[in-house]
């Protein structure tokens, strides 16, 4: 192992594991996407979830914020991108298909 020996004497030494735990909790609980967290751990996005995913705690309210921010984001673009898509009324064509 790398670590002194006070570190391998200190509780947070007898099982490395807990640290990785940990470690990839922190990251998923602070907005690390995770593909990004199951490609350092060297798991699946599958695996990780499976794990971690009740580690992940407080995250309801941000989840919440993003998808209305992409939401009014889509609408925005899509109001910009659709106002010149949109098709014209065409009283001609209208007055074709309902005579009278």
């Amino acid at each position: 192992m790398a670590l002194s020996a006070a570190e391998q004497a200190s509780p947070l030494a007898r099982r490395p594991y807990d640290l990785r735990h940990a470690c990839l909790s922190t990251w998923l609980n602070g907005g690390v996407y995770p593909t990004q967290v199951a490609e350092w751990a060297g798991h699946g996005v599958d695996v990780l979830l499976r794990i971690y995913a009740k580690c992940v705690v407080g995250q309801d309210e941000l989840a919440k914020r993003r998808i209305s921010e992409a939401l009014e984001q889509g609408l925005t673009w899509s109001s910009r991108s659709n106002a010149s898509n949109r098709p014209r009324h065409d009283s001609r064509r209208a007055a074709a298909r309902h005579p009278g």
